[in-house]
Order: structure tokens, then C-alpha cells, then sequence
């Protein structure tokens, strides 16, 4: 059991402050962590996507598969190196597949009690088995950008990119026996355009910021028939299937959450599902466990007898699990191991583990609530933006493969540079120390909002990834250099994202994933039900949602992407000279080791685009 308040913690973390301004912090905070606590579609055919209009370049996603011991430091698509996606052997021709076994995979965080479609990362990695989207990113292609049908079995679009028609798999069916139908797909889409139309049905549990990427092109839809599905846009939108595609946009069962029986892991014994795998136990902070669903309409799906999920919040934990071979790979890109511990990961079990680099994967943010006081000053939040030692906090967790916190990802076709980054207020160093002028910079603004020597509050930090750690970093260059003493409370994961929907947090940590390769996606952290505004992390003060949401609405539309560029640009100086109530610290790489054994495997960047379902796996030599 954690101790959050006993003077052995205030040591530590005393400790912690101190032990984090040098380079071998990483090791020893992993150590001190330890002692402070311990916790315990298919093979159908689908229609080619024609070309809609309105679609812009991506950039290069970096994927780099590492299969044995290497010293050098990997770099995640800096200006000037574009490394070329590797994917993992090709999965063997279907009559050699290997089916049979259980996978037993890690799990980073417990699942939270937030049901779908609002559910966020912890829930996404149990739930993403036993549902289905309408579509999937591929997972057996080393392609990024590949679209493929899930319940559907094909596709069509208008000339004008605005009218989507869907034809679902007429032998898809939920555990209770009932058939998969177009009214299910409607339902779940309006669930995430409008929750409200619904009544009181989702009343707590409106939250759509992933699952609601798509929403700002969605018009209408309607069910043609019981098995055809039509979708009018409002404009032709190139982004309109990586946000649809996303692991938050399982369809769900109309008849049943209609009954006021929602889909999450809050109460599995309502859990109604679609997907190759059925729901068997879950043991509260421990394992989910689940097994085949012999009665899949994907013919010889899944390949697998089932999935163990353990929850290992520890990378200490996790690494001597996988030693052991207690578990075999991690069920998401998310393992709590950051590159310096995968980095001796891979030294020491490269022999029997692949290991992956993707990036870039997601950002890590000081999330400060514009609700609770002194943050509902935007002097204030403007102050922490300019104290960040970014540079300090990459060289501690990495290996050189983050890149500078933007608001949008550094060297990307509609991001600055890396170069143009550091010569930024907040961003910029002299002499490899944080720039005086900002620090003065942060001092003047917090004595115009009345602190002049400083202020105490408190950072609420979820255990899991490397939240406890970031924290710790932030917790100490506050101290440093503007005297702001920001107390340590500890929460366990799952009871830290409930404290960020309701509301009871000062500062957090939280990580923004890369959702899929576009400026849309990259709005995401500042989005929510389709409006700007991530609001479950209590950001509705700032000062300048209004014109974000005004930039938004033009870049997405605009098909020149010169024009985007610069409308792109206009938000990101807003968010880092104006108001930003989430800086971000930097864009991290994902470190994902895979068994071996492990057939059928392919990486994402994106923890919320990876396909999870998992029905493509499968074991050779037997798992």
C-alpha cells in the first residue's frame, strides 16, 4: 500500500529533487520509486479509398526495429534524417499460421471505470479485443496509413468526398446472440457527435476527445438498410478515416447500453461485445482475462486461445516480468519503460526479445486546471510555459530520441524545426543553461499576478509510465528557478484520471498521444467534443479557445497546405506566447519489446491507432 503523506516519502522526494540535476538521476530515482512504494476485415475484400479532396502530404512516421544489442542512440525523425519504416518479418502465409495458445501481455495501468466511447488510454487496451470499429488501421501491414474494413466488408464515396456508404458483415453478431446492425453504428456515432440527445443515458460520461476527433466533419447518417450505413460529411475531409479508424470508435450495442448498461470496465458484467475475443475476469489492479470467441464472423479469427492481461505498473516489475517470460509483450505501445531502461532491456534480452522505436508517440504535458487558483491566472500558466528546462528533462529520460515540446511535433511538414524550436522563449538555453531573460521573464509575470516570491500548491501524479519521475523533474525546475513548491500527491492510475474528469487536481502530468499523422490530430490535446478545450483536464479559462477553435475549423478545411501551414503556425504562437494551459515538455519515442514467438506483429506510433484486437497474432513456437 502506498504511503502518501509519511516522512519517508518527503525524504525521498527531497532525495528525488536533488538526485534528478544530475545524469545518473535516472538510475537512482527507479531505485528510490521502488522503496517508496509497490503495486501491487480479416480476409474480406474491401474497396480502394478513392482520393478525397482536401488531403494533404503526412509526414514520415519513425518505426525502427531493433533485433540485436546496440550502443547507439536512436534519433526520431529529426530535420535532415528520415529513416525508412522496417517492419517485423512478414507473417507467414495463412496454412502455416500456428493457432492455439494464450498470449500473456503487459498492461500499464489498471482499467479505469469510464466506458466507451469516452474511454481513454487504460480502458481503450482491455476493451479494444472484444469490440470492433466500423474500420481499422491495418495490423498487418508495416503501412501506417492503412485503412481496412472491420464490421464492414466494403466501402464506397461520393465524387465529391461528402456521401460515405458502408457495408457491414451480415454475420456479425453480439455475445448475447443479437445481430451487429446499421442502427448500432448509427447510434454509436450519434453517441459521439451528441451525447446529450440521448437524455440523462450518458449523463457523467460525455466526454469524447478521442473517440470525437471525427466530428467536426461528421453532417449526418443514417441506417439505408440493416446492414448498410450511410455517412454525409460537411466537407470533404482527408482525415475523415484515420479519425474514424481509431481504437475509441468501437461500435457498441444499441440494445443494451440503451437499457443504461454502459460499455466499460466500471461494471464488466454488462459488457455486451462484438469482437474475436470474450470477456472472462477481472481481478481489480492485477489481470483482465479473456478468452476466443468461437462464434467470430471473421472465419479462422482469432488465431490465439486467449489473452492474459497483467497489470505492472512498475518498470522494475515489468522488466524482470519479461525476463521471466511471465509476459511476452506489452498490449498497447505503452509498457512504463522509457528508452534508457529499454536500451538495457535490449542489451541484456536481445537475444530472445525484438524491440521497437516509434515515434514520434506522444507528448508529455504540465496540465494545469484553469479552474482552482493561482492557475486561473493566465500570468500564471504563462510563467510555468517559461520555466520549463525542456532540454533538462529530455537528456534525464531519454536517450536522445525526444524532440522539444511544441505545441505541434517539431519536424513535421507543418511544424518548425528543431532548429527554430530552440530559439524560442521557454525553449531556448544559453550556454546550455536555462535562458536568463525567461526566467526573468516568469519572475515579472508572476509578481504581476501578485506572487512575487513565489507560491505553494500541489502536483497530482498518476503511477504509471514515467509520470512519477516527469513530475518529480517538473516539481524541482519550478522550485529552481521561480520558487513555485509544488507539493507530491500520489494516486494510483485509475483514480488519478477520475481526480482529472472531476476536477480535484491543481497540476498534473498527462501524456497527449500522436493520434494519427495530421494537423487535425494534433489539435488533439486541445479538443474535446469536437471544440477546443480538452475539458476533462478543467481547461475551460483560457484565454484563447476562441480563436483556436476559429483556426481549426480553417485549417481543416483548407486544401492548400501552404495556407495551412501558416494558419497552423497562428495557433502554435498563440499556445506558446499567449495562453497554454498544457505545455508540453517534449514528443517522446515509444519502446515496445515483443517476444520472438510473437508472429504477426506490427508497429504503431499511435497508442490510440495500434489495432488491438490482437486477432492476427499468433505463437510459433508455441506460446
Amino acid at each position: 500500500m502506498l504511503s502518501q503523506d509519511g516522512e519517508f516519502v518527503k525524504v525521498l522526494e527531497a532525495m528525488m529533487r536533488r538526485l534528478l540535476r544530475s545524469p545518473k538521476a535516472m538510475i537512482l530515482t527507479t531505485l528510490l520509486l521502488a522503496l517508496a512504494f509497490i503495486v501491487a476485415c480479416g480476409g474480406e475484400a474491401t474497396t480502394s479509398t478513392p482520393e478525397v479532396r482536401g488531403a494533404v502530404p503526412t509526414p514520415t512516421l519513425f518505426i525502427e526495429v531493433i533485433k540485436q544489442p546496440s550502443a547507439t542512440p536512436h534519433t526520431a525523425g529529426r530535420a535532415g534524417h528520415t529513416p525508412v519504416p522496417t517492419p517485423t518479418e512478414a507473417p507467414a502465409p495463412a496454412m502455416r499460421v500456428k493457432t492455439g495458445g494464450i498470449i500473456p501481455m503487459q498492461m500499464y495501468a489498471a482499467p479505469h471505470s469510464r466506458p466507451m466511447p469516452e474511454v481513454t488510454a487504460p480502458g481503450m487496451m482491455v476493451l479494444g479485443p472484444l469490440y470492433n470499429q466500423l474500420v481499422e488501421y491495418n495490423p498487418e501491414t508495416a503501412d501506417t496509413n492503412d485503412i481496412r474494413c472491420d464490421l464492414c466488408t466494403s466501402w464506397a464515396v461520393s465524387e465529391d468526398g461528402l456521401t460515405w456508404v458502408y457495408e457491414l458483415h451480415p454475420d456479425a453478431k453480439w455475445s448475447d446472440g443479437t445481430p451487429v446492425t446499421a442502427e448500432d453504428v448509427i447510434f454509436t456515432i450519434d453517441s459521439i457527435v451528441d451525447p446529450d440527445q440521448f437524455g440523462d443515458l450518458w449523463e457523467g460520461h460525455k466526454g469524447r476527445s478521442r473517440s470525437g476527433l471525427f466530428i467536426p466533419y461528421h453532417e449526418s447518417s443514417r441506417a439505408v438498410d440493416e446492414h448498410t450505413v450511410e455517412v454525409t460529411l460537411g466537407y470533404a475531409a482527408g482525415s475523415w478515416h484515420p479519425a474514424l479508424a481509431l481504437e475509441t470508435v468501437k461500435i457498441l450495442p444499441k440494445h443494451v447500453v440503451m437499457q443504461g448498461k454502459l460499455q466499460g470496465y466500471g461494471d464488466p458484467d454488462n459488457l455486451v461485445t462484438s469482437g474475436p475475443f470474450r470477456h472472462v475476469a477481472f481481478t481489480k489492479d492485477v489481470s483482465v482475462e479473456q478468452t476466443k470467441n468461437e462464434d467470430y464472423f471473421k472465419e479462422g479469427r482469432p488465431y490465439i486461445d486467449g489473452i492474459m492481461h497483467y497489470i505492472i505498473t512498475d518498470a522494475g516489475s515489468a522488466i524482470a516480468a519479461y525476463a521471466a517470460e511471465q509476459v511476452l509483450m506489452p498490449n498497447s505501445n505503452a509498457d512504463n519503460m522509457g528508452s534508457v531502461e529499454t536500451k538495457q532491456f535490449l542489451e541484456d534480452y536481445g537475444d530472445r526479445y525484438n524491440v521497437f522505436f516509434v515515434g514520434p508517440a506522444g507528448g508529455d504535458t504540465v496540465m494545469m486546471n484553469t479552474e482552482k487558483e493561482p492557475f486561473d491566472d493566465p500570468r500564471v500558466r504563462r510563467a510555468i510555459g517559461l520555466a520549463l528546462n525542456r532540454q533538462e528533462a529530455i537528456s534525464l529520460l531519454s536517450v536522445g530520441d525526444f524532440q522539444l515540446g511544441l505545441p505541434f511535433p517539431p519536424d513535421t511538414w507543418f511544424g518548425r524545426t528543431t532548429e527554430e524550436a530552440e530559439q524560442l522563449p521557454g525553449f531556448r538555453l544559453l550556454n546550455g543553461e536555462k535562458h536568463p531573460e525567461d526566467i526573468a521573464e516568469a519572475k515579472r509575470l508572476l509578481t504581476e499576478a501578485g506572487y512575487p516570491d513565489g507560491f505553494k500548491s500541489e502536483i497530482t501524479l498518476r503511477q504509471a509510465g514515467k509520470y512519477v519521475d516527469i513530475g518529480t523533474i517538473v516539481a524541482g525546475q519550478l522550485k529552481e528557478y521561480i520558487n513555485v513548491d509544488l507539493e507530491i500527491k500520489l494516486m494510483e492510475s485509475s483514480a488519478g484520471i477520475e481526480a482529472w474528469h472531476n476536477g480535484d487536481f491543481f497540476v498534473g502530468i498527462q501524456s497527449r498521444g500522436i493520434v494519427f499523422p495530421d494537423p487535425d490530430a494534433a489539435f488533439v490535446e486541445y479538443k474535446d467534443g469536437g471544440q477546443i478545450g480538452f475539458t476533462w483536464a478543467r481547461s475551460y479559462n483560457q484565454t484563447n479557445w476562441a480563436r483556436l477553435n476559429e483556426i481549426f475549423a480553417l485549417q481543416s478545411r483548407e486544401t492548400d497546405p501552404e495556407k495551412r501551414r501558416a494558419l497552423i503556425r497562428e495557433a502554435e504562437d498563440s499556445l506558446i506566447f499567449e495562453d497554454n494551459a498544457f505545455p508540453t515538455l517534449y514528443y517522446s519515442t515509444a519502446t515496445v519489446q515483443i517476444h520472438k514467438k510473437i508472429q504477426g506483429y506490427n508497429p504503431h506510433p499511435s497508442i490510440y491507432a495500434i489495432n488491438q484486437k490482437w486477432e492476427t497474432l499468433w505463437c510459433d513456437p508455441a506460446c
